[in-house]
């Protein structure tokens, strides 16, 4: 099995939905099949105060037969 990893959308708005059924269906072309998505955490600095702050990140996996 291989699978690759999608960079889901920074910003969610409008009409979340149908972002990500385009991403998922632009990338379930040449055999690869739609997994799951998973989203992470992290913490980045920015700013002019330089001030923390939570950013979550949208990955959409998919998988396809070696």
């Amino acid at each position: 099995m291989m699978y690759k990893v999608v960079p889901g959308p920074k910003s969610v708005e409008g009409d979340a939905c149908k972002l990500f059924e385009d991403l998922i269906n632009k990338n379930s072309v040449g055999g690869w099949r739609y997994h799951s998505m998973e989203t992470v955490r992290q913490t980045a600095k920015g700013g002019c105060f330089h001030k923390e702050s939570d950013v979550t990140l949208y990955m959409l996996i998919f998988e396809k037969d070696e």
